[in-house]
């Protein structure tokens, strides 16, 4: 470190941990790395974390305000009656352009619907029995 760096810097509080969590510390330190430098390293890297989650949930906060001065939104019943919608969509499309043409369990249905199986191949299958 230069000579010029060391002039700038500032002590922090020293931290009275146990004998154990200091030597569980020094196992970890990597090659010339000092417990004074892993320490700061440490700090620095917790602070930056608590500034990235304290934005992100200012950022949450805010979004909640838009939500409430624009109306709200939707309520979960809404959200959960739109997706079942969606899904019971999907399924009448599956069925309507590939219709499975024998009776069989449900779950054989719904396998010959995702695999596409032609016709010819069920009338065959070992599953219709």
């Amino acid at each position: 470190m230069p000579a010029s760096d060391t002039t700038n810097r500032c002590h922090l509080s020293p931290a009275r941990v146990e004998p154990e969590v200091r030597a569980e510390v020094e196992t970890v330190l990597r090659e010339g790395e000092s417990l004074t430098q892993f320490i700061e390293r440490a700090v620095v890297a917790a602070a930056a974390w608590r500034r990235v989650q304290a934005e992100f949930v200012n950022r949450g906060e805010a979004a909640i305000e838009r939500w409430k001065q624009e109306g709200g939104g939707r309520t979960v019943d809404e959200v959960m009656a739109s997706l079942q919608g969606r899904l019971d969509d999907a399924k009448r499309r599956a069925c309507h352009y590939r219709p499975c043409c024998y009776t069989a369990p449900q779950s054989a249905k719904t396998w010959c619907v995702v695999l596409r199986i032609p016709r010819t191949l069920l009338r065959e299958s070992p599953l219709r029995q």
